[in-house]
């Protein structure tokens, strides 16, 4: 048997190492091909997905369409752009009255309550429940109901040297939770003397609408229906109709609030629950028409149906 010498044993170390790398390096590169047709792929289902939402024609200024339940922005446009949001502000409004005022408290309407813009059938005088008149508020968009709340929240007691402020509840409310764009002015968002009562972003409001999900789910329950009936405590009943329109169309509405003014134009908020997928999306419209929300709202819904058939190839 040949003997191998110093050199050959070199030499052939020499080759089983290249054959060695060259192993190495081709594995590596059809792993690293592999991960770029990966990529490839599914950066071009993400852009063919994405581009569900392109072909949706829209009146608004600014749209935010949202994932809650993959926690993942699906659509934006002018998402972070302030704008006045009308009665969209009453979902804060809510909130702070649902955290500020016990179950069992009583909230009268009052004179100055009922001169507020927009008639709603509220008797001066009229006592409320707490839940009853948020119900109220929420639905048909009572402006009476949330000037009521704030002069009930600001005739409590407070510590001395102190006032209670609505307002400044409300935007310190909005701070905690993260709205970044957002200022209210007072609880219905109303514009006064040619300046929005609230201003925020789409953004803004998809946040809050999935924090009023989250932390009022008894309350958003009530924004779901057509219609409903709410009696106060002299045993006035009132029966109402959602002023969201798509409410009597979307039968896995979570949650919704209106907003029109003639700054503002039509805003609405919307949550609901795909009945395919099971997500919960969040579609935010500011700055359309009072009509055209609606469209709006319903193209994007088309859209978010759209992108799941594709983004599930």
């Amino acid at each position: 048997m040949h003997k191998l010498t110093y050199n050959e044993t070199r030499l052939l170390i020499a080759i089983i190492g290249l054959i060695v790398l060259g192993s190495f390096t081709y594995f590596a590169s059809r792993q690293k091909l592999a991960g770029l047709q990966k990529d490839y792929i599914e950066e071009r289902l993400d852009q063919e997905a994405l581009n569900a939402f392109f072909t949706t024609t829209d009146n608004a200024k600014a749209i935010y369409v949202y994932d809650a339940t993959k926690q993942k922005v699906l659509f934006e446009k002018n998402a972070d752009t302030p704008l006045p949001l009308a009665s969209v502000t009453k979902l804060a409004t809510a909130l702070i009255v649902k955290k500020e005022f016990l179950q069992d408290e009583t909230i009268t309407i009052s004179d100055s309550a009922l001169k507020i813009e927009g008639d709603n059938g509220l008797v001066l005088g009229e006592k409320w429940s707490r839940d009853a008149l948020l119900g109220f508020m929420l639905v048909i968009s009572s402006n009476d109901a949330a000037f009521a709340f704030k002069e009930a929240y600001e005739s409590k007691t407070a510590p001395i040297g102190e006032r209670n402020d609505f307002i400044a509840a409300m935007n310190s409310y909005a701070k905690d939770i993260g709205l970044e764009h957002t200022t209210f002015s007072n609880p219905a968002g109303l514009d006064r003397a040619g300046q929005a009562g609230a201003i925020g972003s789409a953004r803004d409001m998809g946040k809050l609408i999935e924090h009023f999900l989250d932390t009022a789910p008894s309350l958003a329950t009530e924004t779901m229906y057509p219609q409903q009936t709410y009696k106060s405590l002299d045993g006035k009943s009132h029966t109402i109709s959602n002023t969201n329109d798509l409410a009597v169309h979307i039968d896995s509405l979570l949650a919704s609030k209106t907003g029109d003014t003639n700054l503002a134009g039509g805003n609405l908020a919307i949550a609901y629950r795909m009945p395919i997928y099971g997500n919960t999306i969040i579609i935010v419209v500011l700055g359309s028409t009072r009509e055209g929300r609606f469209v709006d709202i319903e193209g994007y819904m088309e859209g978010v149906e759209n992108y799941f058939k594709i983004s599930k190839k």
